[in-house]
């Protein structure tokens, strides 16, 4: 089954149900695979909902994705994607990891599954590597002249009865050729035979993994991994995907035969990493700002500014169409103030790419916009689709230009 995002949806089975009104901590803690991984990373993600019901209706929302129980699968498809492809999420995974996706097609298969995971992987390794690399407490086993740690009787005993000096000994150090790391070797080795990537990422656990062996795969596979330092949690979704990628096992929840797996997008952050490849002359901010001249309140991060325009931009994935919504309205207002600048608006995707004026701000003044930017439809391969939306990237441009001239 193929269904749309921001959608009313019905006639779903049973399971799908089950998920509604969970929200994606919910489901990341039952084992769904999320991207982005770290939460923080999307402003609105922690709040989001894969499926919400109200009023008796179900709905979709900026979440796409892969989802089954045993043979039964659902698709969540980008809404400007057909039945028949994903051009839209194709073009936007490859603009944002720097990956040669090429005519990725989400629910065809399992092994789009698997293909989907060893994409994502490099992003998952980078966010984790930003704590550093993975180290924890070791046992080491020493049998020499000089005693630093615990001494070990019965091995003494074993090996160095007659006596000659040396003492059996154990310690407990930190160390990096560890089993997180190692089991990440094994994956990058793994898809170096799929994807001769040059990733920097890919040699510093190589460095780091010297007791590697191919041989020892099974072995790892089969011994259970914890990481309970919660700094290092970034690690944990990275060590699931590892497993499901060497295993090529689909990702579960519960022990039961019949369980859900799945893997959720927020195409809301998709989109607006997408947009800032084609932003270049506007500011991304990663990190929240006070309002405020002295203290640390009232934070707030708006998308994409440029200072020398004077201009805001707020991205949003959802439709957008019918008019700027009242909360969305009074944030864009608030960032326009913030930033000193003359105009604010609203970017979103749409079937046309074109710049509307909402109106002009009563007071300390400031205009109110919202702009489109157009993407094909009925596309015939996914070099035609890129070809097209690369124009309408263009169009876009020249008309936030255009305006910021006025």
């Amino acid at each position: 089954m193929r269904i749309k995002d921001n959608s009313l949806v019905s006639a779903l089975p049973a399971w799908f149900l089950n998920l509604a009104n969970l929200d994606i901590r919910a489901l990341q803690k039952q084992g769904f695979i999320i991207f982005p991984p770290n939460l923080n990373e999307s402003e609105d993600l922690d709040e989001q909902f894969l499926l919400e019901y109200k009023s008796g209706d179900y709905r979709t929302t900026n979440l796409i994705g892969w989802l089954a129980e045993g043979d039964d699968k659902i698709t969540i498809h980008s809404r400007f994607d057909d039945e028949k492809s994903d051009f839209f999420l194709n073009y936007m995974l490859q603009k944002v990891l720097k990956i040669n996706v090429i005519n990725f097609n989400l629910g065809a298969s399992d092994e789009q599954f698997y293909d989907l995971l060893i994409y994502l992987f490099p992003y998952y390794l980078h966010q984790a590597l930003k704590k550093g690399i993975y180290k924890e407490y070791q046992r080491f086993e020493y049998n020499d002249f000089s005693i630093k740690g615990s001494l070990d009787i019965a091995r003494h005993i074993k090996k160095n009865i007659p006596f000659l000096g040396k003492v059996a000994y154990q310690t407990h150090e930190f160390s990096y050729d560890n089993a997180v790391n190692q089991i990440i070797r094994h994956t990058i080795e793994f898809i170096k035979l799929k994807q001769p990537w040059n990733n920097a990422d890919f040699q510093k656990v190589r460095e780091v993994t010297l007791s590697f062996k191919k041989s020892d795969l099974s072995k790892m596979l089969s011994k259970k991994i914890s990481i309970k330092n919660p700094y290092f949690h970034e690690y944990i979704q990275l060590v699931q995907i590892c497993k499901i990628i060497l295993r090529r096992e689909k990702q579960g929840i519960g022990e039961n035969k019949n369980f859900v797996k799945g893997i959720l997008i927020d195409a809301s952050w998709l989109w607006e990493e997408y947009l800032a490849t084609i932003l270049r002359d506007y500011q991304h901010p990663k990190s929240n700002e006070s309002l405020y001249l002295q203290g640390h309140s009232g934070l707030v991060r708006p998308d994409f500014y440029n200072d020398k325009a004077r201009c805001i931009i707020d991205t949003k994935y959802k439709k957008v169409d019918s008019g700027i919504k009242r909360m969305d309205r009074f944030q864009i207002i608030s960032y326009l103030h913030y930033r000193n600048a003359t105009r604010a608006g609203l970017l979103y995707p749409g079937n046309k790419t074109k710049y509307e004026t909402e109106g002009m701000l009563k007071g300390y003044g400031g205009e109110i916009f919202k702009i489109s930017l157009a993407i094909p439809q009925n596309c015939e391969s996914y070099e035609s689709f890129s070809k097209q939306i690369e124009i309408e990237e263009n169009i876009l441009l020249r008309e936030l230009e255009k305006e910021n001239k006025l």
